[in-house]
């Protein structure tokens, strides 16, 4: 996101003022050299910036140094993005170690052009972004945004399906005080405010979980599971958000199992299961290479649920 950040550079909310700029002219924005005659413009956004800083005399002329505006008076925003797309580790350092190709600012160009999109504006100051990971109301929500504006509302960003198709953000609920914005199992979202030390919880009600589900309303239902990956190699703990997991006492899960591996079960209610996924069990290849793997769980009651592609095993280098 770009967007406000007073005192650590100036947001970056255009492309590159000249034409003629190409992919040569650029280095990642984890290696750009800090001049000390340009700390002002020091770019804290993952973007391509020109190299190096300065640039040469003879190249001063093409000016590919990306649009930036004065921070307060700059929305926030969301770089454009669709159901299923990826964008690369949250952690770049982490992605260089695992040898992540897909990352887009660590990959080999395709085209020799410059290709800058502005992205969504999101009225400033966004204060807390989350993912949406519960497959709970029919899995309508699942994959798509929560945006928290600073002490007012709760945007719910509903990403297209397909690349360039038109974003819908719609004006969730209003709120006060909360700062910051989560997603919590079981479809729960958990919103915390730091100027009184407050944290509230909006839970979606039995009526309208029910209006989205199975006819047989007693079968259990997964909904998420938290986290939704961890690396192979060491031994993961992991909440399994849903209903019904009990039914009254009148069932128990009995195994669960992540991409095939089975995980053991350390402690289950109504609606959350709690467990560990083996390390030695989920260091294959086959694991690590197969992208996003569904979780199944299995009742004494000879019932199950699965939860389709919501559990991504990362390969460790170390």
């Amino acid at each position: 996101m770009n967007g406000p950040n007073l005192g650590s550079g100036v947001p970056v909310t255009g492309p590159p003022q000249a034409r003629g700029c190409t992919p040569q002219d650029f280095d990642t924005w984890d290696e750009c050299r800090l001049d000390s005659r340009v700390k002002s413009e020091t770019a804290v956004n993952p973007v391509f910036m020109p190299k190096p800083w300065p640039v040469s005399e003879d190249e001063m002329s093409k000016n590919c140094q990306p649009t930036l505006s004065t921070p307060i008076f700059s929305p926030d925003r969301i770089f454009r993005s669709f159901e299923g797309a990826y964008h690369g580790h949250p952690n770049p350092a982490r992605a260089r170690n695992l040898n992540d190709t897909r990352q887009w600012y660590h990959g080999v160009y395709m085209e020799a052009g410059v290709n800058f999109t502005e992205g969504w504006a999101i009225p400033s100051s966004t204060t807390g972004v989350t993912e949406f990971r519960g497959d709970c109301f029919g899995g309508r929500l699942r994959g798509d945004l929560l945006v928290a504006k600073w002490d007012t509302n709760i945007f719910l960003v509903d990403l297209p399906d397909e690349n360039n198709e038109e974003l819908l953000v719609t004006d969730l609920m209003d709120v006060e005080n909360y700062l910051d914005i989560q997603y919590a199992p079981g479809c729960n979202i958990i919103m915390m405010g730091y100027k009184y030390g407050d944290v509230g919880v909006i839970s979606p009600s039995n009526e309208a979980l029910t209006e989205f589900e199975r006819e047989n309303g007693s079968l259990p239902e997964i909904y998420d599971i938290s986290p939704w990956r961890g690396p192979a190699k060491y031994g993961k703990p992991f909440v399994i958000g849903g209903r019904r997991f009990t039914n009254g006492k009148r069932r128990k899960p009995v195994e669960v199992r992540i991409g095939g591996v089975k995980a053991e079960v350390k402690n289950y209610g109504d609606a959350r299961i709690e467990g560990i996924i083996p390390a030695q069990a989920a260091q294959s290849e086959v694991h690590t290479s197969a992208g996003l793997v569904d979780v199944v769980v299995h009742f004494s009651d000879d019932t199950l649920d699965i939860l389709r592609k919501a559990f991504l095993f990362l390969k460790s280098s170390h």
